[in-house]
């Protein structure tokens, strides 16, 4: 796997196209000086009239700001967040005028959590909310523990290594990855955010099993360790293209490939179909540079992986009687926090999964924009939380509602968890604002009690 592979490379070579979708971040998001000591100032009323006056005290007198105490979920339906780390920040930041106050709090939205695929990892991601969050640390460690007892790592060295040498190696990434998932799952159930739908791209699925209560965390970090080290030992490594076309186009290309001599037999496979934009195709080298050739001469952008350990492919064939062997141990439950959106069956809702799930999973695309459009189309999600390091599989969704779905206007939210190179708190706490202004009832309580200098104004007039 390569140290810049797919995920974060997409955002180096204009793999995500321009859309129309405006993120609105928390207001102050922006200015804040110390993104390490970032606090979130929350503002609540009755009615329109009250909070606008209330804003415009604060703003007059930001150095007095009210006790912190807890919010209830029923309390104000007219609400304002603003991000600030100085009395000039927040006094900046309360003089904005927000785009709207009022909030639907009897049904807030529902919401979809995207779990990220792999090829997203990097360096130190997590260390910092690891640091200052007992919650996310508490269920890192517990993961690590298993991984620790079960497989002889500790994920948790990675945490504050420099050496990004674990970045290409995917017996230590995709633990990590795991790891981190789960615990920002778990951070974002404990401040009240827990999933109507659940849905991993890839590598992601196996998070989403937890998650969504399928599969125990054990039995998830015992499959993808046999996973990960069967393919590594017993499959060669191959080739990996993404491809700014759709599986029509590609389709072509490939009957273009084999007309050429010496191409007859030229085959790859479709990996993941991301969106209309974006295509993932794996199989052996020298029909893969070939076809980007080809791709290339007729203008489609490409981004390609070489070597690449191919998974959902017919290449993983040799070992699926051996993973089966681990798949078939593994307890599956029915989904008991969010339902369950499947890549392998074309976005099918599912209620739980059976030992041939994951062997599809290895063998077959992952089909994610299918399971998109079952989140749109027939479950009607409007909002999206990216639950990973870094926040791709929000841009595949951007690009599947404008390019496929534009009848659908533009009225959707996204949400990260985290993001290379920026601060995990001012991440979090961005999120945590507009969730919190979006109509999403918070447990201020636990946030509270885990979260250093946050200021929550709950003034019930």
């Amino acid at each position: 796997m390569p140290s810049d592979a797919s995920g974060l490379a997409l955002d180096n070579v204009g793999m995500f196209s321009q859309h129309k979708f405006v993120d609105v971040d928390t207001i102050g998001f922006e200015n804040v000086k110390d993104k390490n000591d970032v606090r979130l100032l929350l503002l609540s009323a009755p009615s329109a009239s009250l909070l606008s006056l209330k804003i415009e005290n604060y703003s007059k007198n930001p150095s007095i700001l009210p006790n912190a105490k807890e919010t209830h979920e029923h309390c104000n339906k007219y609400r304002h967040a603003v991000l600030y780390s100085t009395v000039e920040n927040l006094s900046d930041a309360l003089s904005k005028n927000p785009s709207k106050l009022l909030v639907n709090i009897e049904a807030p939205p529902k919401i979809c959590f995207l779990i990220t695929c792999q090829a997203t990892q990097y360096t130190g991601m997590g260390r910092e909310v690891y640091g200052w969050n007992p919650v996310f640390r508490r269920h890192f460690d517990a993961c690590n523990a298993i991984i620790e007892e079960d497989f002889g790592l500790s994920v948790k060295s990675l945490l504050d290594s420099e050496d990004g040498a674990w970045v290409n190696d995917p017996l230590q990434a995709l633990p990590y990855i795991l790891c981190l998932e789960y615990a920002l799952s778990k951070l974002w159930e404990s401040w009240g955010i827990t999933p109507d739908f659940v849905l991993g791209m890839s590598f992601g699925e196996y998070g989403a099993a937890v998650i969504s209560g399928i599969i125990s965390l054990r039995d998830a970090v015992k499959l993808i360790m046999t996973r990960t080290k069967l393919v590594t030992d017993n499959i060669k490594e191959e080739a990996f293209g993404v491809v700014e076309m759709n599986s029509t186009e590609f389709s072509q290309i490939m009957k273009e490939l084999r007309a050429e001599e010496g191409m007859e037999d030229a085959w790859l496979e479709i990996a993941c179909v991301n969106s209309p934009l974006q295509t993932c195709v794996v199989g052996p080298r020298c029909y893969l540079h070939k076809f980007v050739d080809l791709c290339k001469e007729k203008g489609f952008k490409v981004m390609t992986l070489d070597p690449y350990h191919p998974y959902h492919s017919r290449l993983t064939a040799p070992v699926i009687p051996k993973f089966e062997e681990t798949t078939s141990q593994v307890e599956y439950k029915k989904t008991s926090n969010g339902t369950f959106i499947s890549t392998v069956n074309n976005g099918k809702v599912m209620k739980t999964l059976d030992k041939n799930y994951f062997l599809d999973h290895l063998q077959g695309p992952a089909l994610f924009a299918d399971a998109i459009k079952t989140v749109l189309k027939d479950e009607g999600v409007t909002h999206f939380l990216e639950v990973g390091s870094h926040p791709i599989n929000i841009q595949m969704v951007k690009d599947i509602i404008d390019k496929k779905y534009p009848e659908m206007g533009t009225d959707f939210q996204f949400y990260s968890s985290l993001q290379r190179k920026s601060s995990d708190r001012l991440m979090l706490l961005n999120t945590l604002g507009k969730l919190y202004t979006a109509g999403f009832n918070i447990k201020w309580e636990n946030v509270n009690d885990n979260v250093n200098n946050i200021n929550i104004a709950d003034l019930g007039v």
